[in-house]
This record gives C-alpha cells, structure tokens and sequence, in this order.
C-alpha cells in the first residue's frame, strides 16, 4: 500500500512555493489512481515522490512521508525503489539510457543482476497460448526472456531491435513503458503517457494498462486526457496548488459540463459528445510552398513531400499514425532534421509569398531555410505584419 502522510514539498530551500501541500492520500495495492487537474497542480510532483527522484534528484525542503508497504521512501536507496516502483516520464527520451531498443528494455533488468539467458525451458514452458500472467518461465530471471515476454505481452516485437532515434514520439513512448514491464515492478508510476501518442497508440497504451490491472498491479497515472481510462481508473484525485481537493468517479467526470471542464484543466471523458465550433478562416496573404521534398534515416525514407501549398490565416493539420512522418515534416519546415540524422535528398526549398500592404506581391526562394528564415521573417516585419 502506498501512503502519502502530510506530505508537503517546495522546490527550493525555504521557498515560499509550495509545490504540494498538507497531501494526505492512500492508494490500496491493485488500485489505478488518476491524478487530474490543470497544469502546475501538483501531478508530476506526486509521481516524482513516488519514484524517489524527489528527493534524490530534485532539490528542496520535503516534510511529512511517502510510505510504500509501510517504509518510508525517503530511507530507501534508489535500487530498492526501483525493485517495487517504475516510471514512466511525460517525456520519454529523458529516461533513455541506449540507443537500441532491445538493449533498452533489457537495461532495467541487467541493473537489477539478472542472468542474460537461461538454458533452454522445457517444451511446456514454450506453449504459445500462455497467457501474460500465467507464463512463469518466461518472466523469471533471465533477462533474455524477460524481453521476449515483454515484446509479446506488450505486442512490439516489430519494434525490437530498432535505432530509438528513429522511432516516432509514441513509439518510443511504449518503448519506455517497455523497459519498465521487464522488470515486472508492483507499483507503476506514468506521468502524461498519452501525451505524444495518436488514437491508435493510446488503444495499445489502454491495452497495457488493462493487462496491468489484471495482473494485480498499483498503477498511478498522472494525466489530461480521460476517455481512454473511463473504464481502468478506480479514483480520480483532484488538485489544485499543490492540494488534493476531492476525489471522484469516472462516471462523475462524464458529468461534467463544458464550463467545468475547462475550470478544473479534466477533459471532457466522452469524446464524441464534446462540440466542435466551426470558424471562418481570413483572406490569405501569404503562402508557403513545399515542392520535392524527400528525408532519409539511413536507408529509410521518412518523409516524401512531392507538392504541399501552406496557407496563411488557416490552421493546417498534419495528421496520421505515430511514425508516420509528422515530426520529420515539422522538423524538414524548420531544418532541423540534420540535427537527428535525417539526410535530405534535396536542398530543402519553398517559396514564400507575401502581400504587401500596397497590394504587390513578394515571392521568397527559400533555400537552407534554417539560415534564411530569420530574414524573411524580418522582411515580413518590416511591412507592418507579422508571418
């Protein structure tokens, strides 16, 4: 069981801020808490506590205790909390420690001592309809195994034995997740894991939480987005400056209105019924045009871009799958790609018209956009209207 006993945390030595504040909240083994409320309440505090970054890593004044199964946190070194609590950051590539993913999802266990690989299990081990929680062998104490389980439970084996620079934002997300579920932790601690994954990824993230539940874990999950947990999540904690303000159901949340929605920061559970107001988009002024466009990883073609015309005074939306392309596209716009290993094939160009206030047209060859788009983004300026 995990306890929070008048917890109160400030980032900085006698700070005046408190970041949590008097937290007193207990969480029964097997549970799926969600913690909810705006940005800068307190979530990612809770889940640094629970981790022992707080106060490994984070500096500050912390009064009150963190108890897990009735010992204090704070009194535990790191490799003790990792045994029993693992966690998963909003951002997954600040918690990487390889470059592979196969090694990534093993690092979690070879940090733990265990062998790399068993001999080999006899063939009723090896039956292929074992369930996740029924299959003993292959979560026991080879690592090797741990992996194996590990891809088909969470099912990535496509994603085995890839360059993790070369995953989309979701995938390397679940990679994450991944590392953790090797090492078979009681209590899972994930801070916004929804956040760079589209409707297809989170399907799998609600997946893995499910197999987590039935397996009898502690899941805490700190989050914005509700509709993929409407049916996993026991409690939902509410905060407000660093304080728990009350606590609800799911079927509570759906209740909300949309004027309430937006006070607390909870999105809205049911999706479909949230309403979409259409707006008018402004006369264009200004166009950016993408032609030929081609990025490579390695081998890979990422991204191919043989038109594309921009609009200005409209919102464009790049949509599609994690890994299909759309931060390679974000990053080709801005020139960035070269810092990620992404080759381009052409010298990346767009032609950027812009009318000025007397009615006559500017047309821009972007060439090396990275270089030049101060430039013409002061050119812009310069006639009185913003880009």
């Amino acid at each position: 069981m995990i306890s929070f006993q008048n917890v109160t945390w400030s980032y900085q030595e006698g700070g005046k801020s408190k970041s949590l504040d008097s937290i007193h909240l207990e969480v029964k083994d097997g549970e799926c808490i969600l913690l909810c409320g705006k940005s800068g309440c307190g979530k990612t505090t809770m889940t640094r506590l629970l981790g022992g970054l707080i106060p490994n890593f984070y500096e500050g004044n912390l009064q009150g205790a963190v108890l897990l199964d009735g010992r204090n946190l704070c009194d535990l070194p790191m490799y003790e909390i990792s045994k029993q609590v693992g966690s998963v950051f909003q951002n997954p590539r600040t918690q990487f420690y390889t470059v592979n993913t196969t090694s990534e999802i093993a690092f979690g266990c070879e940090n733990l001592g265990m062998e790399p690989e068993m001999e080999t299990p006899p063939r009723s081990a090896q039956r292929q309809d074992d369930s996740p929680m029924q299959n003993r062998y292959a979560m026991g104490e080879s690592i090797a195994a741990r992996v194996r389980q590990t891809a088909r439970d969470l099912e990535i084996e496509s994603l085995l034995d890839r360059n993790i620079f070369h995953l989309s934002g979701g995938e390397k997300q679940i990679i994450a997740l991944a590392s953790i579920y090797a090492m078979s932790p009681q209590v899972y601690v994930l801070d916004e894991p929804s956040s760079n994954l589209d409707v297809q990824a989170i399907e799998k993230l609600r997946k893995i939480l499910t197999l987590l539940k039935q397996q009898g874990k502690t899941i805490i999950i700190a989050e914005h987005r509700t509709w993929y947990l409407k049916n996993l999540v026991d409690r939902a904690v509410y905060m407000e400056n660093g304080k728990i303000i009350r606590e609800y159901t799911m079927a509570e949340l759906a209740q909300f209105t949309i004027e309430e929605q937006f006070q607390s920061g909870i999105r809205t559970v049911d999706l479909l019924s949230y309403p979409i107001t259409p707006c008018t988009a402004a006369p264009s002024n200004h166009t950016i045009k993408l032609q030929d466009i081609h990025c490579f990883y390695g081998k890979t073609e990422a991204l191919s871009v043989p038109e594309l015309s921009i609009n200005s005074g409209q919102i464009t939306a790049i949509i599609g799958n994690n890994g299909a392309g759309k931060s390679t596209f974000v990053s080709c716009m801005l020139s960035f790609g070269e810092l990620f290993g992404a080759v381009f094939s052409k010298l990346f160009s767009a032609d950027f018209t812009y009318k000025k206030p007397d009615g006559h047209n500017i047309t821009c060859r972007f060439c090396e956009f990275r270089e030049y788009v101060w430039k013409q983004c002061k050119t812009a300026r310069d006639y009185g209207q913003a880009v």
